[in-house]
């Protein structure tokens, strides 16, 4: 069943708490009002938040105090300005593929939010075999190692330490820094930020009255900008956004960009693993049930939807949400209640219980690509001009 008829949505039982909280946060920050102890309480901390982060980017730039490290590489970094999910994992992907491409010896270097290997850092894929899981290496990294074959995966919250152990270890010319637009600590050449363009300045407001998480002149620092899920939007609404971004970005280009989800394979019942194929091209027909714990689980459920899925419900977690068994059996058992036929999860999700858990179901397992739906030729040529300003300075590429 669709949404239309009867689609059940609701948050996992595990993640009732985080998500009754966030709810409330969320309600405070959207109200749009100024009574109330909890507006006025969280106005005066985005503003004082919101002055300590301008200042930081301030003596960053200047050098005060503080002076960030170069790396002796090409470092082009994809981060957003609005917490919550952008696209930032599949855009580096894209990045380093088309680099790749042009026979650049490039590398990923990501945080590694979660996972065992983040304060410590290391290598999570040398780009020939995956050397850690997503309890190790965390889920976004992962991700970006089995669908980059041949580029390397780095983490590690320090990125300068990170970038090193890429640079001398793995060859690499060129680093690809996902979700780094705050990591002020370290120098880049490139600085592509995020915007959702259904809401690219969240509410105007600075965390925690808001989803900024820096103030919007911020975006002084980028060289481009790419408004995400664009597709979804009327060109009117796009063009407005454009404009509107454009101005507070400027001299920096913007684009717009969309998320295809695409199917990455099927889990047989009983089976652990992903089998290419499969049942994969007549999904569609199949009640689902649909389960995720990324930050934006309604824009996969309603991706789905919108691209014919049947969805008999859906569970929702906490983004990044460490499966267990007990997760396993209530997805089993839900899915038995409501009828379902099949499961579907997306790709992020998967690698965080990959090759775990036995399903009673066939478990359809979706990615998501960034397309840029106008001016990729000319956002590659922004690329190309920084590799080759770049390149001198930093040994060569």
């Amino acid at each position: 069943m669709s949404d239309q008829s009867g689609d059940r949505g609701t948050t996992a039982p595990g993640s009732a708490g985080a998500d009754r909280l966030r709810r409330r946060l969320v309600a405070l920050m959207d109200d749009g009002g100024r009574r109330g102890l909890g507006p006025a309480v969280l106005t005066l901390l985005s503003r004082v938040y919101g002055g300590a982060m301008a200042l930081r980017a301030d003596c960053y730039a200047r050098r005060l105090l503080v002076r960030p490290r170069r790396l002796p590489a090409t470092v082009i970094c994809v981060g957003n300005l609005a917490a919550g999910g952008t696209g930032k994992t599949p855009m580096a992907v894209w990045l380093a593929r088309r680099l790749q491409r042009r026979g650049l010896r490039v590398a990923v270097v990501s945080r590694g939010y979660g996972g065992r290997a983040e304060k410590r850092g290391g290598v999570v894929s040398d780009g020939r075999c995956l050397r850690m899981d997503a309890a190790a290496g965390g889920d976004e990294p992962v991700l970006m190692a089995r669908s980059l074959p041949g580029v390397p995966v780095v983490v590690g919250a320090d990125r300068y330490r990170a970038g090193m152990l890429a640079i001398r270890r793995l060859d690499a010319a060129v680093l690809v820094l996902d979700d780094a637009f705050q990591h002020l600590a370290l120098e880049r050449d490139f600085n592509l930020v995020l915007m959702d363009a259904a809401r690219p300045f969240g509410n105007g407001r600075i965390l925690p009255r808001g989803t900024l998480r820096e103030p919007l002149s911020a975006l002084g620092r980028a060289h481009a900008v790419v408004l995400t899920r664009a597709d979804g939007l009327n060109e009117a609404l796009v063009s407005r956004r454009v404009a509107a971004v454009a101005k507070r970005a400027a001299p920096a280009p913007v684009f717009t960009a969309a998320h295809d989800s695409r199917p990455c394979g099927l889990v047989p019942v009983g089976r652990r693993e992903i089998t290419p194929g499969g049942r994969t091209a007549d999904a569609k027909g199949l009640r689902a049930l649909a389960f995720s714990g990324i930050a934006r689980n309604d824009c996969f459920f309603q991706g789905l939807v919108g691209a014919g899925y049947r969805l008999s419900g859906r569970l929702a977690f906490a983004d990044h949400h460490r499966y267990a068994d007990q997760d396993r059996t209530m997805i089993s058992e839900t899915a038995r209640r409501l009828g379902a036929e099949l499961l579907v999860t997306t790709e992020k999700d998967y690698v965080r219980f990959a090759g775990r858990f036995a399903w009673p179901l066939p478990l359809l397992v979706m990615g998501v690509e960034m397309r840029l739906l106008a001016g990729e030729d000319r956002l590659l040529r922004l690329l190309d001009d920084c590799l080759a300003s770049s390149a001198p300075a930093h040994g060569g590429v």
